[in-house]
């Protein structure tokens, strides 16, 4: 476990000192090193995770493919990547480095854009990035393309920000959601909305049919539960208030605000859906997609209740003091803890 918390304590310390906004140009060059340190802990780990024997049949099993039959199958742009590195004779540990290289660079890029890059990564580290990075594939390079997508969406062309939402659903089809909420934000009317609604879902079709097929079979024929998942959607719920509370002009930037109070009220939708869907783990895989509020809001807090350098110093204690709880309670509690413990690296050489 002390690999854990010397990775937590790493951003920790930075989130600390960089609290009152110095540092400049000196800070941006350790936190670059820091997050492809995050890269190589996250992808170079070794049978760690409940989902890495998964994984690693899957790599085995897409050996003899090709890339006709991955692009018609579910999360195509999964099994392309698998297809490519196995007509290298790759190594299992390489898809796994890609995969947290992708990650880590979509949540650098878009924690540098707030006002403490460290605290913002800090947020991820105890659940996003050691339970969902370190095992879930898939669902882990899709959000690291979100984190593109999101990473300054008010000052860029909509279509590049769709461009990256739809990368991310070739990675796992639930990333669509996230088309979903932009097209609803960021257009004037409905017909707008439907406009690019349907814009964005032709080419979804065709690529991700068997996707969302084997995703309707599987959570809405079966009963499939994930626990810990009230937790986790209240995770999201405490930020979503107090975006909406504050206002998200607050917290975002010019052009994003009705995106980030639509994925605020996304999360809070999630806590009456768990009474009502099935599956609990159709909500846990959605709520995914609302932890970058999470980043968003907490690493916003010290400024938007502190407004000198001198006291910002105790919000972001309290924050910091949160996130070791979770992480705590999760090697704690968690029902898959045990699967990240100990920490082994691949031997590479």
């Amino acid at each position: 476990m002390a690999a854990y918390w010397a990775l937590f304590s790493l951003f920790a310390s930075g989130a600390l000192f960089k609290h009152g906004g110095e540092g400049g140009r000196r800070f941006g060059i350790l936190l670059i090193v820091a997050m492809g340190l995050l890269a190589l802990f996250v992808g170079l780990r070794w049978e760690i995770g409940p989902d890495w024997t998964t994984y690693r049949a899957l790599f085995r099993y897409l050996h003899d493919g090709s890339l006709r039959e991955a692009a018609g199958q579910s999360d195509p742009g999964f099994r392309i990547l698998v297809l490519l590195l196995q007509s290298q004779n790759a190594p299992f540990w390489l898809l796994n480095l890609i995969c947290a290289c992708v990650f880590s660079f979509g949540l650098a890029r878009f924690c540098m854009e707030l006002p403490n890059p460290w605290l913002a990564v800090l947020v991820a580290v105890p659940y996003l990035v050691i339970v969902i990075a370190m095992s879930a594939l898939r669902q882990a390079t899709a959000i690291g393309f979100v984190f593109l997508a999101l990473r300054g969406m008010g000052a860029k062309p909509l279509w590049k920000t769709i461009f990256w939402v739809l990368i991310a659903s070739l990675f796992h089809a639930s990333a669509f959601i996230v088309a979903v909420l932009i097209a609803l934000s960021y257009t004037r009317n409905r017909l707008q909305a439907a406009a690019l609604l349907i814009a964005a879902a032709i080419p979804a079709y065709y690529v991700l049919f068997g996707t969302f097929d084997l995703y309707l079979k599987r959570y809405g024929a079966h009963r499939i539960d994930s626990g810990g998942v009230a937790f986790r959607v209240a995770m999201n719920a405490i930020p979503a208030i107090i975006l909406l509370v504050r206002g998200s002009r607050a917290f975002a930037p010019g052009g994003e605000e009705a995106f980030w109070r639509n994925l605020s009220l996304l999360s809070l939708a999630l806590i009456p859906a768990m009474l009502y869907v099935k599956s609990t783990t159709a909500v846990d895989r959605l709520s995914l997609y609302a932890v970058p509020l999470q980043i968003l809001v907490l690493s916003a807090i010290p400024r938007q209740f502190s407004t000198s350098p001198a006291t910002r110093i105790y919000p972001v204690m309290a924050i910091v003091v949160y996130c070791a709880l979770t992480l705590m309670i999760y090697f704690a509690l968690g029902t898959h803890a045990r699967y990240y413990l100990p920490y082994e690296m691949a031997d590479i050489w």
